[in-house]
Order: structure tokens, then sequence, then C-alpha cells
């Protein structure tokens, strides 16, 4: 499955998650539910795991890209 299916799915899911649910709830509500609404669909899901940012400097017109654990 590539990246942008995906997405795809993710962005679907959470747009059908915030319309039925409505907003004002707390980040953890709809963390849990969207987890909850992937795992349905089959998925293995994982939150909160730790993430390492990246970032993407540019030398005279070549791109170095840098972790940051």
């Amino acid at each position: 499955m590539s990246v942008e299916e995906v997405s795809s799915i993710v962005v679907d899911t959470a747009f059908h998650l915030h319309r039925d649910l409505g907003q004002g709830l707390l980040e953890s509500v709809y963390e849990a539910v969207l987890a909850r609404m992937l795992e349905e669909r089959g998925w293995n899901v994982k939150c909160m795991l730790p993430l390492t940012s990246m970032a993407c400097t540019s030398t005279r017109g070549t791109s170095r890209l840098r972790a940051f654990a």
C-alpha cells in the first residue's frame, strides 16, 4: 500500500470521525476513537510512539537531511 493510499484512508476515517462526534472533545478521545476505527479496518495501530524529527537544509543547490532524536 502506498503512502498516498494510507494517508487517504486515514484522512477519510478522521473526517467521518469528526463528522460523527463533532468538535470540542479532548484530543485523547479523538486519538482513541480513530485508532479503534482503523483497527476495525484490520490495521495494526500504535499510538504515541517516539518520533524522530527531520530537517532538510540546503547548501548551494544540494539538500541535506538531518534527523534529530
